[in-house]
């Protein structure tokens, strides 16, 4: 596998191939689901920006790192933990639950394209966590599924569509606004969808 896997120059770490064939060897093709769950973002995050009174949620993670730790990130992963237990009741063990995998010398952006990776090879159906609207990694694993016609489910396993995809961040982004949150991915994500719907209407 190359080192450059995603546009804009950025490298891939060493050992990101190893974890991408392990995964490989235990599971057959396009037979896993995978949980978009909030890990180092989300709802928690933006009320901790809001809370520290800075407009740009990432920066609470390094001008507050203790109260980023205990009221975002520790309370995200036991979250996910129990979204994947009740996930796994309703779709089998074959449910990839991202809040177990650290590399400490992985940065977001590998982070991001190891489970880019993942869902487009592994992955038949993405499972949206409670609050997946505002989690930056939660809405691009969303915006691939839609492009890659992987099914997507709302917790803990009905059906989803764009439409209700769309309502959802829209509804986010409103909140964004009042709370005076600068959230480009979101944004960009809403818009991607508003051209998309547009599309389908004139078709």
């Amino acid at each position: 596998m190359s080192k450059n896997l995603v546009p804009g120059g950025h490298r891939a770490p060493e050992d990101i191939s190893v974890y991408i064939d392990i995964l490989r060897c235990l599971i057959p093709g396009k037979h896993a689901y995978y949980l978009a769950a909030p890990i180092t973002t989300g709802k928690r995050l933006w009320d901790l920006a809001a809370k520290i009174r800075t407009d740009l949620p990432e920066f609470a993670m390094k001008s507050a790192p203790t109260k980023y730790i205990k009221e975002v990130f520790k309370p995200n992963l036991r979250d996910a933990k129990l979204s994947a237990f009740r996930v796994r009741q309703k779709f089998g063990p074959l449910v990839i639950d991202p809040s177990r995998f650290f590399r400490s010398p992985w940065s977001q952006d590998d982070y991001a394209l190891f489970w880019e990776v993942i869902i487009r090879r592994l992955v038949k159906g993405v499972i949206l966590s409670p609050g997946w609207e505002y989690s930056k990694g939660c809405i691009h694993e969303c915006m691939l599924s839609l492009a890659q016609h992987i099914d997507l489910y709302e917790f803990p396993g009905t059906p989803t569509s764009g439409g209700r995809i769309h309502f959802l961040l829209k509804a986010a982004q409103k909140e964004s606004k009042e709370l005076s949150l600068r959230t480009p991915y979101l944004d960009s994500a809403v818009s991607r969808l508003s051209r998309r719907t547009s599309r389908g209407q004139r078709s």
